[in-house]
């Protein structure tokens, strides 16, 4: 298997063109197709004439306070709010993945970077096939996506569809489920293998216990005392009755080095080059630990930077189908039809890219 080269020299130093890095199309283009799905060519011609660091504070500042979409009217529907489940909710899961596909084509980067949650905290539609419970958990990646790392690990713990992707709501004092636990450290904290251990995973799935309180399909799942594990837990050798808020913030207190690394590693691959930079990383994640695991000046730090503007670091990333699509449809500029989006969310499907449903929980 041949090995991947990152060839980046740069630092995470404040990017200045220079004639050696002159601010031209090229960096431009770089720019705006990895932090959204392109520009127009009304944009590059603007961009060009900004400079780089105003004009990436801009585009996060943008992101960053960009409105959510307002909920739509099945947004807290159960079953029984249905006058047909079984011809309408699949409707609706399209119709709010092309709304979606529709804003990442109109602005870009926080869709972006909501899609790199989901491939984080990942679920499958198919798993809960509830609308409701698949809009909650897409408003929650939405609106963690430059927040509070500590806090959206949280939350996505107890966002129904996660419950039941990972089976949370089979986990009780009477029969823990380790499914949840293994996969909070492995994949989306931690790393595999990595400073925790099999008796960690039982005693996490135990602090974990207690969401239960499930009444009918698609209704919110509520915390039901009788299924939890009330009692001592240790983990990370420490000892307390730990629930679910006590276990995150043991984690984040016992292993923040490893959560910072894994994240920024992450992220690095996302948006640079998936040959990772370990000393640009470290960089990343003394950032992401000096800002209480914000993960908004990790990225602005990241996109302002010399390293992230390297020539060696384009064109370093395979196209996923939606970026090949909405890239296309948007840097030709091409008339804003909705029915167009429609058309590319399953075109995306269709080559292998469908949202919301990833193929499996890695």
């Amino acid at each position: 298997m041949s090995t991947i080269t990152n060839c980046a020299t740069a630092s995470l130093a404040p990017y200045v063109p220079s004639a050696e890095s002159p601010w031209n199309l090229e960096r431009v283009r770089h720019l705006y197709r990895r932090l959204g799905f392109g520009a127009t060519p009304d944009q590059l011609d603007v961009a060009l004439e900004e400079n780089p660091i105003d004009l990436v504070n801009y585009i996060l500042d943008g992101a960053v306070n960009q409105a959510l979409p307002e909920p739509p009217v099945w947004a807290d529907w159960s079953v029984s709010d249905y006058n047909n489940f079984e011809e309408e909710f699949f409707d609706q899961y399209v119709d709010w993945m092309v709304q979606f596909m529709t804003s990442a084509r109109d602005n870009g980067p926080l869709e972006r970077l909501t899609i790199f949650w989901h491939n984080h905290f990942v679920t499958q539609f198919e798993t809960y096939s509830c609308p409701s419970l698949m809009y909650t958990y897409h408003r929650l990646l939405q609106q963690y996506a430059f927040g509070d790392f500590k806090e959206f690990v949280f939350q996505i713990g107890e966002t129904p569809a996660m419950l039941f992707f990972l089976n949370g709501f089979e986990n009780t004092r009477f029969s823990p489920n380790e499914n949840y636990a293994r996969e909070l450290f492995e994949l989306f904290t931690l790393g595999e293998n990595n400073v925790y251990t099999q008796e960690d995973i039982v005693e996490a799935s135990r602090a974990l216990t207690g969401w239960n309180g499930w009444t009918e399909f698609c209704a919110p799942i509520e915390w039901a005392p009788w299924g939890y594990a009330d009692g001592e837990k240790t983990i990370f050798g420490r000892t307390g009755n730990w629930d679910h808020q006590g276990l995150i913030d043991v984690m984040f207190e016992e292993r923040s080095n490893e959560i910072a690394q894994l994240v920024c590693s992450k992220l690095y691959a996302y948006y640079v080059n998936p040959a990772v930079d370990e000393e640009i990383v470290e960089g990343m994640a003394q950032t992401f630990l000096a800002n209480d695991f914000q993960i908004e000046p990790v990225l602005r730090q990241l996109f302002r930077s010399e390293h992230f503007f390297d020539e060696s670091n384009f064109a370093t990333i395979v196209k996923s189908p939606i970026d090949n699509i909405l890239m296309f449809h948007r840097e030709v500029a091409f008339p804003e039809f909705d029915e167009q989006m429609q058309w590319a969310f399953w075109a995306a499907a269709h080559l292998g890219m469908q949202l919301m449903e990833p193929p499996d929980v890695a």
